[in-house]
C-alpha cells in the first residue's frame, strides 16, 4: 500500500511540475506557480510521513525531463521534499486539522507553508548557483521568486486536495442549480477580469478583485472546498492569461505584473479560506446552540421539580408539566393568575425578605413554603430562582419548585422515631453503664488477683531459688552441687512461665509502659550472645549474629531490656526447635528517616519448620503451631504473643515464613529514636570480678543493714546472702519493729518489705523519713509486689530503688555497690535498708 501510494505521489509530482514548467519566468527551474509542492504537502498530511520518497523521486523526475544533469536534479528534489516535510512538522507542531475548519488552522497553515518553503528556495536556488546554472547578483531575487511560486503553489493545491471529501462533495451535488449559476458568474467575471484588452482606453483597470466576491460566495455556501476550488480556478486564469500578455496583470513591467498576479493569488486564496473557516465556525456554533436548546428544553419538559417562568408581576409566562400538576391547574387557567395568588397571605413578611433578596444579589431562597392549590388544599413546597432577561431584555425570575410533601411526611415520622429512640437509647446507656461499672469491678478485681498472685508466687519462689543458692554455697560435694543445679534450673524455668503469664496478663490490661533509655543494638546483641550463646554451644550449633558495624555502635533511644526480651524468645525458640544446622540473627536498617529508624530483625534456623494452616495460631496467647509440642519441647505458648504485643508497643510488626522440614525466618521490626547526643558506650564489668566480691572489697568490714521481713524463708535467705558478701543484719519482722531499731540505731542500708502484719513497708517507710535517725539513709524496696504501680508506691513514700522478689544475688549485690557509695548529707552509722521487687523479669534495671 505505501509502495503504490509513493508511486501514485511522485506520478502527480512529475506531472503537475512539468505542467508548471511550461510557464517558465526567470530559467527553466523557477516557475511562477509550483503546485508540486503543495501536493507534496497534502500527500504528508493525508497519508504520513512515510510517503516523501514519492516527492523525491517526482522531484527527481521533473527536474531531469527539463534537461537538468542528475546531481541537480538530486539536489533540487532534496530541496522540494525538506521543504514540505518541515510544513507538515510545524503543522503537527501547533495542532492543525486537516478540515482547515477553524480560523486558527488557516493562519497556522499559511504562517508554516511561508516558514517551511524557505527550505526549498533557499536549497533550489544553491544548487542552481553551485552547478553553475545561476548567477551571484540574481541569487536574492531567485530565492525571492522561488519562495513566492511555492508558497503560492501550496495555498492553491493543499487546502483543495485536503477537501476533497466525499461528503463536501455530496454537499455540492445536492445545490446543482446553485453551482452552475456560480460558475457562470464566475465565467463572466473571469473573461472581464483576464481575457479582455483594455490598452484602448489606455488605462489598467483592477477587474481581477471582481472575483472576490464569487470566491466569498463560493465559500459561504460551498464551503472549504468551493473556497478552494474557486480560489485555484480564479488564480491558474490569471495565471495564464498573464503569461500571455492578456489580463489586467499584464504590465509593461514583468516584475510588478508577477508580484500584482502572487498578491492576488495569496489575497484570493487566504480571504476564501478564512471565510470557509468562519463559517465553518459559525456553523459549529449555531449548532451546538441548537443542540444545547434542545437539550435544556429536554430537561425542562422532563424534569421531576417545577420550573416556571414569571415576569416582575408575578404572571407566568412559562412553566413545566411538573409545575402545573403542583398547582394543580390546567395550562391555560394557569397563564391567566399569578405567583401571587397562589401564595397564602401568611407568608407576605417571608416574601417580602425574598424579594429583598432578590433585588440585591439577584437570587431568592431556598426557603420553604406552601402553594394552594385549584382545590384548595395547601403544598409544602421549597422555591429558589434567578433573575434572568428574555430576548427583548425584560427582567424575569426562573423558579425552581420542589414538592417536599413526602419529606415533610418523613421528618415527622423520624420525629417521632427520634422520640422512640431516645427513650431506647436512654435505656440501653443505664445498661451500658451497670455494665461499664461491672466491667471495671471485675478489671479491679483482676487487679488485686494477679497483685495477690504475683505476691503469692514470688514469696516462696524467693525461698526456694535463695534456699538453693545458699545450699549451693556450701555444698563442696560435685554431686550435690549438680543436683542443686538442676533445682535451680526447674526453679528458673518456673519463674520464667509465671513471668511469663504476668507479662501477657500486664499487656491486656495496658498496663505495661516501655521504658525510655539509651540504647545501642551491637549491645543489646552481645547481652543476648551472653545469655544463649552457652544454650547453643551444648546443642553443637553455630549462633551467627551479623549486623553492620554503623547500625550496632548507633546512638539510639527505647527500651533495651523488652527488645532483649523479644530476642531471647525467638532466639530461644530457634534454639529450641532445632536439632542440627545453624541459627542465625540478621539486623538491618529498614528505613532510616531524619529522627528515628526502622530496624529489621530476622531470626532464620535450620529447624522443623512449621505447617502454613498453623503459621497462624503462633502469635496467639497459650498456642503452637502443634499443641503435642508442648510435651515435647516444653513452653506455655506465651512468647511469641508477648513478642507480637512488644513489637506493636515498639511501633513495628511481627511474622514467619517458614517451609516444613526445612527451617523458619521469624522477622520482626521496631520504630526506634536517634539519641539527640552521641552515647557513651556502656563499662563492661571484668567477669572474673563478681558482685559479691567487689562489695567486700569496697565497704568496710562490718557495715550493718537492716533486713525488714516477715516471712522467715525470706529473712534466712536475706541474711545468707548478706553476711556472704561481708555485712553485718539486723532482723525486723514488721514495720513497727523497723521504725524501733532506725530511731535507736544508723544502718547503712535497709531492705525493705512492702506486705507486713501491723505495719508495712509504706508506713514503715515514711515513719523512719519522718523522724528516725535513718533519714537519709538508702531505703530499697525488696519484695514480691511487681507491677510497675508497686514500683511507683514505693518511690513516693520515700524509698530510693525497687529490687523484684525472687532475689537475683548478683543482682541484688549490684544495687547494694551502687547505694553504699552514694555519699549523704550527714555523717551517721553504715545501716541499709532494701527493698525489691519485680521488673520484668530483669535484676537491677538499667534505670537504677
Amino acid at each position: 500500500m505505501m509502495i503504490a501510494r509513493c508511486a501514485v505521489l511522485a506520478l502527480t509530482y512529475l506531472t503537475a511540475g512539468w505542467l508548471g514548467l511550461q510557464i517558465p519566468y526567470a530559467g527553466m527551474h523557477i516557475t511562477l506557480v509550483w503546485l508540486p509542492t503543495g501536493i507534496a504537502v497534502a500527500a504528508l498530511i493525508v497519508w504520513g510521513r512515510a510517503v516523501w520518497p514519492g516527492i523525491t523521486a517526482g522531484a527527481f523526475l521533473v527536474n531531469l525531463a527539463i534537461g537538468s544533469s542528475w546531481p541537480l536534479a538530486l539536489s533540487i528534489a532534496v530541496g522540494n521534499t525538506l521543504a514540505p516535510l518541515c510544513t507538515v512538522a510545524l503543522l503537527r507542531r501547533f495542532g492543525f486539522r486537516p478540515a482547515l475548519d477553524r480560523q486558527r488552522d488557516v493562519a497556522t497553515f499559511i504562517g508554516a507553508t511561508g516558514l517551511g518553503m524557505l527550505v526549498s528556495a533557499a536549497g533550489g536556488v544553491a544548487s542552481l548557483y553551485g552547478m553553475g546554472a545561476m548567477l551571484g547578483e540574481s541569487l536574492a531575487y531567485s530565492a525571492l521568486i522561488w519562495w513566492l511560486g511555492d508558497s503560492v503553489g501550496v495555498l492553491l493545491a493543499a487546502p483543495l486536495l485536503l477537501s476533497l471529501s466525499r461528503r463536501n462533495l455530496q454537499s455540492l451535488a445536492r445545490v446543482p442549480e446553485e453551482v452552475m449559476l456560480w460558475a457562470l458568474a464566475a465565467g463572466i467575471v473571469a473573461w472581464f477580469a483576464f481575457a479582455r484588452e483594455y490598452e484602448s482606453l489606455g488605462r489598467n483597470l483592477p477587474l481581477a478583485y471582481l472575483t472576490l466576491p464569487l470566491i466569498a460566495w463560493a465559500a459561504l455556501r460551498f464551503g472549504m472546498t468551493g473556497a478552494a476550488l474557486s480560489g485555484l480556478g480564479f488564480s491558474v486564469v490569471a495565471a495564464i492569461s498573464t503569461a500571455t500578455g492578456h489580463g489586467t496583470f499584464f504590465l509593461p513591467d514583468e516584475h510588478i505584473s508577477l508580484f500584482l498576479l502572487w498578491a492576488y493569488m495569496a489575497t484570493s486564496m487566504m480571504t476564501g479560506l478564512l471565510i470557509a473557516a468562519l463559517q465553518a465556525e459559525r456553523f459549529r456554533s449555531e449548532q451546538t446552540l441548537r443542540e444545547s436548546e434542545r437539550k435544556l428544553r429536554g430537561l425542562f419538559d422532563l424534569s421531576p421539580l417545577g420550573i416556571a417562568l414569571t415576569d416582575m408581576q408575578g404572571r407566568y409566562i412559562d412553566f413545566n408539566e411538573s409545575f402545573r400538576q403542583i398547582t394543580g391547574y390546567p395550562a391555560d387557567e394557569l397563564t391567566r393568575l399569578d405567583y401571587w395568588q397562589l401564595t397564602p397571605t401568611k407568608y407576605q413578611a417571608a416574601e417580602a425578605q425574598q424579594v429583598e433578596a432578590l433585588a440585591r444579589s439577584g437570587r431568592y431562597g431556598p426557603y420553604e413554603k406552601e402553594y394552594r392549590r385549584k382545590d384548595g388544599s395547601l403544598i409544602p413546597l421549597r422555591l429558589n430562582g434567578m433573575l434572568v432577561n428574555d430576548p427583548e431584555g425584560n427582567p424575569c425570575i426562573w423558579s425552581i419548585v420542589e414538592d417536599i410533601t413526602a419529606r415533610k411526611q418523613s421528618e415527622s415520622e423520624l420525629e417521632r422515631h427520634r422520640h422512640h429512640l431516645e427513650s431506647l437509647v436512654e435505656g440501653r446507656t443505664r445498661e451500658l453503664t451497670e455494665a461499664k461499672l461491672a466491667a471495671e469491678s471485675a478489671s479491679r478485681a483482676k487487679s488485686i488477683f494477679l497483685a495477690n498472685m504475683s505476691h503469692e508466687l514470688r514469696t516462696p519462689m524467693n525461698g526456694i531459688l535463695g534456699m538453693v543458692t545458699l545450699a549451693r554455697r556450701q555444698m563442696s560435694d560435685e554431686t550435690g552441687r549438680a543436683q542443686l543445679d538442676k533445682a535451680r534450673g526447674a526453679a528458673d524455668h518456673l519463674l520464667r512461665v509465671i513471668n511469663d503469664i504476668l507479662d501477657i496478663s500486664k499487656i491486656e490490661a495496658e498496663r505495661l509502659i516501655l521504658e525510655e533509655c539509651p540504647l545501642r543494638i551491637g549491645q543489646v546483641l552481645d547481652e543476648l550472645v551472653s545469655l544463649l550463646g552457652q544454650r547453643a554451644l551444648d546443642k553443637g550449633l553455630p549462633l551467627n549474629v551479623v549486623v553492620s558495624d554503623s547500625l550496632a555502635r548507633l546512638p539510639l533511644v527505647g527500651d533495651p531490656l523488652r527488645l532483649e526480651q523479644v530476642l531471647i524468645n525467638l532466639v530461644g525458640n530457634a534454639l529450641k526447635f532445632t536439632e542440627r544446622g545453624s541459627v542465625a540473627l540478621h539486623a538491618v536498617v529498614l528505613d532510616d528517616m531524619p529522627g528515628e529508624v526502622v530496624v529489621r530483625f530476622d531470626i532464620v534456623d535450620t529447624g522443623i519448620g512449621i505447617e502454613p494452616e498453623a503459621q497462624y495460631r503462633l502469635f496467639t496467647a497459650f498456642e503452637q503451631a502443634d499443641n503435642t509440642m508442648t510435651r515435647r519441647y516444653g513452653g506455655t505458648g506465651l512468647g511469641l504473643t508477648i513478642s507480637k504485643r512488644l513489637v506493636g508497643l515498639m511501633g513495628g510488626d511481627i511474622g514467619v515464613v517458614s517451609t516444613p522440614g526445612q527451617g523458619s525466618n521469624f522477622w520482626f521490626t521496631v520504630r526506634l529514636q536517634k539519641a539527640v547526643a552521641n552515647l557513651p558506650e556502656r563499662p563492661v564489668e571484668p567477669p572474673s570480678l563478681l558482685a559479691c566480691e567487689r562489695l567486700i572489697r569496697q565497704l568496710h568490714p562490718g557495715a550493718c543493714v537492716l533486713v525488714v521481713e516477715d516471712e522467715p524463708i525470706g529473712r534466712e535467705v536475706a541474711i545468707g546472702l548478706l553476711e556472704d558478701a561481708g555485712l553485718t543484719v539486723d532482723v525486723a519482722e514488721n514495720g513497727c519493729q523497723a521504725v524501733e531499731l532506725a530511731c535507736r540505731k544508723t544502718y547503712a542500708l535497709i531492705l525493705m518489705d512492702m506486705q507486713m502484719p501491723k505495719m508495712n513497708g509504706v508506713e514503715a517507710t515514711q515513719a523512719i523519713r519522718a523522724d528516725s535517725l535513718n533519714r537519709d539513709t538508702p531505703i530499697l524496696a525488696m519484695t514480691a509486689n511487681a507491677f510497675e504501680e508497686d514500683r511507683l508506691v514505693c518511690l513516693d513514700a520515700g524509698m530510693n530503688d525497687h529490687i523484684a522478689k525472687p532475689v537475683d544475688p548478683d543482682g541484688l549485690f549490684e544495687r547494694l555497690l551502687h547505694w553504699l557509695d552514694q555519699p549523704r548529707p550527714s555523717e551517721c552509722g553504715e545501716v541499709v535498708v532494701v527493698a525489691a521487687t519485680y521488673r520484668d523479669k530483669q535484676p537491677a534495671p538499667a534505670h537504677y
